[in-house]
């Protein structure tokens, strides 16, 4: 709103001779210190600092019957007069009434502060010149600062202005605002508006004194800042949404997957369990064939059926195997097994497979393994018969060398808190190429697909000896030259019984 004339005297009254002692004010029961309630953070020092000055300046004007003559001339110095005012012992509280309003008027021109004053029993509002300036506006081209401030006040804020001042009048609330003035420079200014109300003896509000400055540079910035920060908003909105929906996108893609790997781990579970029943029933006619009287060409065709019915049978149950490792229904059992029956139950069933092929097979066991251990023995030997088998299958005699395949059994380095089972199978087999290395555990992979018609196979020995490994809390590696053989590694937690 508007501001107070300076032009004769500091009282905000058309009737100049009329003082405070005639106009009894007391303050309405929001305080000085209210007034920056409502003021940013960014403005809290400005708007303090003109709030000094101005009270300086009332309290100054309040206080004038107890001030003597040298004061007068310490306030007008501090105003920055280099002139000494004449003082006269009968005009003592005019002239104090001149300096206060000395000081005011300086500290609000050094500050670019309108100041205004607004009488609310007359309903006149009075402008100094700052607030003429302020606003574009020259004082005689105005009727009344009324008739100045509602021409420049934009149009959308006039209706929210009043109703805030009629507010602050009764009291409600603190009157602090900011509003847009259409400038003579043709663009819209930003300013800011704070004012205390006065009461009289009885508490009727009769006289509202505020202060108004320029902001629009400020709120330019504040406006940048939330259209920025709008902006970021915004796009964390979308980044958000994206994410969410590539989250969604992905679980949805996770869950065919996993429909469509339970759909094929039944599906050969079905299958492997409908062929291995008549299968079964080939294998015993043979086996009763064997024992009934043969001519020798009846013998070898009879063992080239066992051959194959029993070739057949080990890839169905490789096959139902990895259905089951995949569809997660394959369980490891933990109880006390003799570690060295087992591993000697497998060398001398893969021993027939080696002389078989004149290779040569070595065997060597740590003298300090532990004669029991806690584990799943029918897994254990499938792991060693896979590993065995495929290095037998690969390895063969050559001109220049004889193919060997040595089975090592050893502890090693702690795994999981418990002493590590050491199972290593090496050949100066074929090896396997640096192509082939990372996809040598995948399901139906062969390092070579021609090896696939040279010895058979599907391809899930070693994903099913990486699968049955890494439930059993172990770890398999492998290391290989093409060429010049492979070696497998496989680390398992020596879990030892109590009663070893």
């Amino acid at each position: 709103m508007g501001a107070s004339s300076y032009e004769n005297s500091y009282i905000p009254c058309e009737d100049k001779d009329k003082t405070e002692a005639q106009m009894p004010l007391s303050r309405n029961p929001i305080d000085s210190a209210d007034l920056s309630a409502g003021v940013s953070d960014v403005e809290k020092h400005k708007t303090d600092d003109i709030l000094s000055r101005f009270s300086l300046a009332m309290q100054h004007q309040r206080n004038s019957n107890a001030r003597n003559s040298t004061m007068h001339k310490d306030w007008y110095r501090e105003a920055g007069s280099t002139h000494e005012p004449i003082f006269s012992s009968t005009d003592r509280e005019k002239s104090h009434r001149v300096s206060s309003d000395i000081i005011a008027r300086l500290a609000t021109r050094a500050a670019n502060i309108g100041i205004w004053d607004y009488d609310i029993k007359d309903n006149i509002l009075v402008w100094d010149d700052q607030m003429f300036a302020l606003y574009g506006a020259v004082r005689s081209d105005f009727s009344s600062a009324a008739d100045a401030w509602i021409s420049r006040l934009h149009p959308d804020d006039l209706e929210r202005c009043t109703q805030e001042g009629m507010d602050a009048i009764a009291g409600a609330k603190l009157y602090c605002t900011e509003f847009r003035i259409k400038h003579t420079d043709g663009f819209n200014r930003v300013i800011k508006a704070i004012a205390d109300v006065f009461c009289d003896a009885e508490g009727v509000a009769v006289r509202m004194v505020g202060v108004n400055w320029d902001v629009t540079e400020l709120a330019y910035q504040n406006e940048e800042k939330k259209k920025r920060a709008d902006e970021l908003t915004l796009a964390n909105i979308e980044l958000s949404d994206q994410k969410n929906k590539n989250i969604q996108i992905a679980e949805e893609a996770r869950l065919d997957a996993e429909h469509a790997r339970c759909v094929k781990a039944q599906f050969l579970a079905n299958m492997s369990h409908e062929l291995r029943t008549p299968l079964n029933g080939i294998i015993g006619v043979v086996d009763i064939l064997k024992q009934t009287p043969l001519k020798p060409d009846q013998e070898l065709f009879i063992s080239l059926l066992e051959t194959s019915s029993l070739s057949l049978l080990g890839t169905l149950n490789d096959i139902l195997d990895y259905s089951r490792l995949e569809a997660g229904r394959m369980t490891i059992k933990n109880a006390p097994m003799a570690l060295l029956t087992v591993i000697d139950s497998v060398v001398k069933l893969m021993r027939i497979d080696a002389n078989a092929k004149s290779l040569k097979f070595n065997v060597s066991i740590a003298p300090n393994l532990p004669r029991w251990i806690d584990g799943d023995a029918a897994r254990l030997r499938q792991i060693l018969l896979n590993l065995l088998g495929n290095a037998t299958k690969f390895t063969r005699n050559r001109p220049d060398h004889i193919g060997q395949i040595q089975l090592s059994v050893e502890l090693d380095k702690k795994i999981q808190d418990f002493p590590g089972l050491v199972l290593r199978v090496i050949d100066n087999g074929i090896g396997i190429s640096s192509e082939s290395m990372p996809h040598v555990f995948h399901s139906f992979t062969q390092a070579d697909e021609s090896t696939t018609r040279k010895v058979g196979g599907v391809g899930l020995g070693l994903s099913i000896c990486e699968k049955l490994v890494s439930l059993m809390g172990g770890e398999i590696k492998v290391m290989s030259t093409e060429g010049a053989g492979s070696e497998f590694v496989v680390t398992l937690p020596l879990k030892i019984p109590p009663s070893n």
